[in-house]
C-alpha cells in the first residue's frame, strides 16, 4: 500500500483476466446484446439529456476513491459512453458517491484520464452490476466512438427549441420542404434565410451565419458541389445535409469538411438535435478566445 497527496492507494489484481466480470471481446458483445435487448420495449420518451452510444471496451483501467481516502484500481468492462457519462460492468456493488478517475480508451489507441462520480450501481443478473458514471468534463464523442452507418453520431438526446438560436442558411430548391423546416423551429430563436440554388448560397456567404441546412440535391448540382466551393474560399461555417442518401455524403468526407448529416425524410426532433450539435455543442467545444489586454496592461 502507497501514500500519495493523503490518499492511500491499493493495487487490487484481477489476474489475467480483462475486467472483474471475467468477459473476453465476444462474451462481452454476446452479454450486451442481451442486455440490450431486454430494454427495447416501449416506454415513455427518455429525459436524457445526452444520447447514449455503444462502447463496448472489454477493459477500462478506473481508480475509485472510497470515503475515508482509500483508493483500489479495477479493470472494467464498458457498456455506453455519452457526452457527459460513461456505463461500465462491475463483479460487485460499489455506493453512489463515489468519486473515480476512468481511463478512456480512444479510438487512436491513446486513453484520457476523466473523473467522475457513481450516480448510480444497478445490479442486472449473477454478479453483474452496472456503475453509472457522471464525468466532470464533457467528451468530444467522436474521438472514441465510430459514426454510425448513416454518419450521424449526436450528443444531445432531446433539444428544446428554445435553446437553438444564431442565423442559419437554409438551402432548399423544393417550396414544401422549405415550409417544413421554419414550422419544425416554430419556438426557436433562429433567423432564418432560405435561398433556392447553390449560386444564390455563394452569394449569401460569407454572412454572419452561424450554421447552413442544405438539401444534397439542388437542381443540376449536388450539396458536395457548393460544399467545396465554399471550403476553397476559406468559409468554413458548419453545414447541415439533409439527405434520403447518407452514403453518399460520407464519400466527401464529412470530418474533413464538417459537416453533419440529417437523413430524409427527418421528424422535429431530428432536425432539432442534428441543428443542436453545431448551435449548442460545437460552441461548448470551441476554444476559448485569448483573453484581451486592456490598455492599463500595455503601460
Amino acid at each position: 500500500m502507497a501514500q500519495q497527496a493523503g490518499i492511500r492507494t491499493a493495487r487490487v489484481a484481477t489476474g489475467d483476466r480483462l475486467n472483474t466480470i471475467g468477459v473476453n471481446q465476444m462474451d462481452l458483445e454476446v452479454l450486451l446484446a442481451h442486455m440490450d435487448g431486454g430494454e427495447n420495449g416501449s416506454g415513455p420518451r427518455s429525459k436524457r439529456a445526452f444520447a447514449r452510444w455503444p462502447y463496448r471496451q472489454v477493459t477500462v483501467v478506473t481508480d475509485f476513491i472510497h470515503p475515508g481516502g482509500s483508493a483500489v484500481t479495477l479493470r472494467l468492462a464498458a457498456r455506453n459512453l455519452s457526452r457527459r457519462g460513461v456505463s461500465l460492468l462491475h463483479n460487485s456493488f460499489l455506493y453512489p458517491g463515489t468519486k473515480c478517475f476512468a481511463h478512456l480508451p480512444k479510438l487512436n489507441g491513446s486513453t484520457v484520464k476523466s473523473a467522475g462520480v457513481i450516480k448510480q450501481c444497478r445490479h442486472h443478473r449473477g454478479v453483474i452490476h452496472e456503475l453509472g458514471i457522471q464525468l466532470e468534463r464533457p467528451l468530444k464523442l467522436s474521438e472514441f466512438v465510430s459514426n454510425t452507418d448513416t454518419g450521424v453520431l449526436h450528443a444531445l438526446e432531446a433539444v428544446d427549441a428554445g435553446r437553438l438560436e444564431g442565423h442559419m442558411l437554409h438551402v432548399e430548391d423544393s417550396d414544401l420542404d422549405a415550409r417544413i423546416v421554419p414550422h419544425f423551429l416554430t419556438g426557436s430563436k433562429l433567423k432564418i434565410t432560405r435561398v433556392k440554388t447553390a449560386g444564390e448560397a455563394l452569394e449569401a456567404l460569407p454572412g454572419t451565419f452561424d450554421v447552413v441546412l442544405c438539401d444534397w440535391h439542388l437542381g443540376d448540382r449536388v450539396a458536395s458541389d457548393l460544399l467545396h466551393e465554399l471550403r476553397s474560399k476559406g468559409i468554413n461555417v458548419p453545414i447541415v445535409v439533409a439527405t434520403a442518401d447518407p452514403l453518399a455524403v460520407l464519400s466527401s468526407d464529412p470530418a474533413r469538411f464538417r459537416i453533419g448529416l440529417l437523413p430524409k425524410p427527418f421528424t422535429q426532433d431530428q432536425l432539432l438535435v442534428t441543428l443542436g450539435e453545431w448551435l449548442i455543442i460545437a460552441k461548448e467545444d470551441a476554444p476559448a478566445p485569448p483573453p484581451q489586454m486592456g490598455f492599463s496592461a500595455l503601460l
